[in-house]
């Protein structure tokens, strides 16, 4: 783009210079590289704020971010009760990563490029993949013996708090966690 061209230009009065006859030679040489050498910083300047501005809006993301997974586990708990079994979590486990996808996409809209869109259909497959799967592996199965553990290890006046706590606040987290990358490629430019 313009930094290629501009870099050109000076590295083509450079080369002139060189075989240009006059006593200032050795003087216009110098100005020449100086001006390359300018194009070069304020390329790798404008680099570092394209860096910055990524970091700066991952950041900003991650509590949003957080409550995506969090408002997804919720769905997980109400729907908990309709079934009757905190496995069902697993369930929502790998549609999770579809969610905080999404709002970190929609966080960063402004700025979409066909690698998210890319990126955005690889998981989406995936993770609907496992979601069904696991929906049809739990069908008509009782509670996981895993979660029947968690709740009877776990101290609390009623199951339900217990279970909000120590299962789906805890997949939240996971979730998010797990779901780093995909929020740093979302925030991304390139």
């Amino acid at each position: 783009g313009d930094v290629e061209g501009h870099l050109a230009d000076a590295l083509h009065r450079v080369a002139m210079q060189e075989h240009a006859p006059g006593t200032r030679d050795l003087a216009d040489l110098g100005d020449g590289l100086h001006d390359a050498d300018l194009v070069v910083r304020q390329h790798d300047a404008d680099e570092d704020r394209l860096v910055a501005d990524g970091l700066r809006d991952v950041v900003m993301n991650l509590p949003l971010a957080w409550c995506a997974a969090f408002g997804w586990a919720l769905v997980a708990f109400a729907t908990s009760f309709r079934v009757k079994r905190h496995a069902i979590i697993d369930v929502f486990w790998g549609s999770g990563f579809l969610v905080v996808y999404l709002e970190s996409l929609w966080r960063n809209a402004d700025t979409l490029t066909s690698t998210h869109l890319w990126l955005l259909l690889a998981v989406a497959l995936w993770s609907l993949r496992l979601t069904f799967y696991l929906a049809w592996r739990q069908r008509g199965s009782a509670e996981d013996t895993r979660y029947v553990a968690i709740l009877a290890n776990t101290k609390g006046r009623s199951d339900a708090t217990k279970a909000l706590k120590v299962i789906y606040l805890l997949q939240a987290t996971l979730m998010w966690l797990v779901s780093l990358p995909l929020q740093f490629v979302a925030a991304s430019t390139s």
